[in-house]
């Protein structure tokens, strides 16, 4: 017959809390080495879980938690303080994504406004460097500088009487390095479907400028140019511009 063994109130109560999960962790964190032994006894998830709890609570300004906090709540909190922020930063992705996506979206619109606008400056004028003289300073003719005196050949593409077209020379040589940039303003009519041939346009060289005596130096039949075309006026008032 088998008959039952009783046991020492004192070796239940032990039983009952040999759970390291039950454990109460001490509000001070400098008495938090007392249930060292326990946190030892659990998996390797919990043990991270809770030791990530003890960092972010001292890592806080209070550096204090509730009174008769055991373990088991320590990890539960920290579990859902990491989902919380595990789906803050995922909200703040999606966001950044959703911002970058409109920004392109923008960027590919204002490029595609852009290239209108160059399609439409290409299809109304056309400025051509066709002859380039070179004439050192002279006093008698006022000349105080070393000089390049330019023929330039404007073509109005348009049905409308152009009054004016600002742009910019870009001078390259037969490498296709950029020599030096030169403003231009042509403040005469150009009638439609028409040429304009100017000849009084001309650039003064510093004689200590690398780039103006590159650009002297350099025989125009080598030399590159390309006009971007900034802004065209027509005699009806209207324009067009790049902000090129």
């Amino acid at each position: 017959m088998l008959k039952k063994i009783l046991l020492p109130a004192s070796f239940l109560f032990l039983c009952s809390c040999s759970d390291p999960k039950t454990t109460i962790i001490p509000s001070d964190p400098k008495q938090w080495d007392t249930i060292g032994p326990e946190i030892t006894k659990l998996d390797t998830d919990d043990q991270r879980e809770i030791r990530a709890y003890m960092q972010r609570i001292i890592d806080s300004s209070a550096k204090v938690i509730p009174p008769g906090l055991t373990i088991e709540a320590a990890i539960k909190e920290q579990i859902a303080f990491e989902q919380a922020e595990a789906n803050r930063e995922k909200a703040a992705k999606q966001i950044a994504q959703e911002e970058e996506r409109e920004a392109e979206k923008a960027r590919e619109q204002a490029a595609a406004i852009e290239k209108e606008k160059a399609d439409q400056i290409r299809h109304t004028v056309a400025i051509n460097m066709v002859e380039a003289t070179y004439l050192p300073k002279d006093y008698h003719f006022s000349r105080y500088r070393d000089r390049i005196n330019f023929v330039i050949v404007a073509q109005n593409l348009s049905d409308k009487k152009i009054s004016g077209v600002l742009g910019t020379f870009i001078f390259k040589d037969q490498f296709d390095q950029v020599i030096k940039r030169a403003n231009l303003e042509i403040n005469s009519d150009i009638p439609p479907k028409s040429n304009q041939v100017f000849s009084t346009y001309y650039l003064d060289l510093n004689q200590f400028d690398s780039e103006d005596q590159k650009l002297a130096n350099t025989d125009f039949k080598k030399i590159k140019t390309i006009f971007i075309t900034k802004k065209i006026n027509f005699a009806d008032g209207t324009s067009l511009s790049s902000s090129d």
